[in-house]
């Protein structure tokens, strides 16, 4: 699978943040899992998503472990709850690209 990449600045923006730790072979069901806690997160609070999650993660070697970054713009700024927590994203470049799952 290929993707294309951007280079663009961001504003800073509100999300609600959950760091998750798994493998290199986990991220594809430890993001299902964050991402689903993250709406759910939003849905209780009465916040809107207002864009696409973000995922940052540090280049994955094969066999070892790393902490995910899983992010979720939202429209409010609602209380901290259990491992989510609500952050602002500092404006800056970021390399941006689109994963469409199947």
């Amino acid at each position: 699978m290929t993707y294309d990449v951007t280079l663009t600045e961001l504003a800073s923006t509100g999300t609600c943040h959950q760091r998750v730790h798994t493998t290199a072979a986990g991220i594809a069901s430890a993001v299902g899992r964050g991402l689903q806690d993250l709406y759910e997160f939003a849905a209780r609070a009465a916040v809107t998503p207002a864009g696409p999650p973000q995922l940052s993660f540090p280049d994955p070697a094969p066999g070892r472990e790393l902490d995910l970054d899983l992010c979720l713009p939202i429209s409010g700024r609602p209380e901290k709850s259990g491992d989510i927590d609500v952050v602002v994203l500092p404006e800056g470049p970021v390399a941006l690209t689109f994963h469409h799952g199947r």
